[in-house]
């Protein structure tokens, strides 16, 4: 089990994103709030969630799916 995540990770870090999927969710509120843009390996569902959430409270995050997700505001 280890050695599965430690494989996913490193996967991850050797991509060509700013961030890996789960770092990106939690930067979203900051984005949200102070502007910017990064890119990450997927959309995960919380992330997907949480964009929604930010947009209803007037905070829009754009998220654009290619061969890596960016997301922007």
């Amino acid at each position: 089990m280890g050695e599965a995540a430690a494989r996913c990770l490193l996967a991850e870090l050797a991509g060509p994103w700013d961030v890996d999927a789960h770092l990106s969710d939690q930067l979203l509120i900051s984005l949200a709030r102070y502007g910017g843009r990064y890119s990450a390996a997927a959309c995960t569902l919380h992330a997907r969630t949480l964009c929604g959430l930010l947009g209803q409270f007037g905070f829009p995050v754009n998220v654009s799916h290619g061969d890596e997700v960016t997301f922007s505001a």
